[in-house]
């Protein structure tokens, strides 16, 4: 099986972060915790990390931020919709330097 690649930490960590972000819609903060949780080595993880797309990455988060908005759309104070849309995606494993430039802040 590791002759042929069937069992092998690098293709493991890949297709784990590619689905991770694609079906469950997780940052890499979220993928790496994962991964360490499995124990998986640092060098594979900072390998399957870079393996990310970085158009389809940053899709996915302006799409969070889009359907977040949404449905805080009925929130009156504006810097608690800011703050609540920042914690959400703060959960889902996007860092704050990558949220941050796609807010838009009038």
């Amino acid at each position: 099986l590791i002759i042929n690649r069937y069992f092998d930490q690098s293709r493991f960590a890949k297709t784990f972060a590619q689905g991770k972000l694609r079906m469950n819609k997780w940052g890499k903060a979220k993928i790496k915790a994962a991964l360490i949780n499995k124990f998986v080595e640092n060098h594979v993880i900072n390998e399957a990390l870079s393996s990310i797309e970085r158009e389809e990455y940053s899709n996915i988060l302006k799409a969070l931020i889009d359907r977040k908005r949404t449905e805080l759309a009925n929130e009156k104070d504006e810097w608690s919709k800011k703050q609540k849309l920042i914690r959400f995606l703060s959960s889902k494993g996007f860092e704050y330097n990558e949220i941050i430039p796609l807010l838009n802040y009038d």
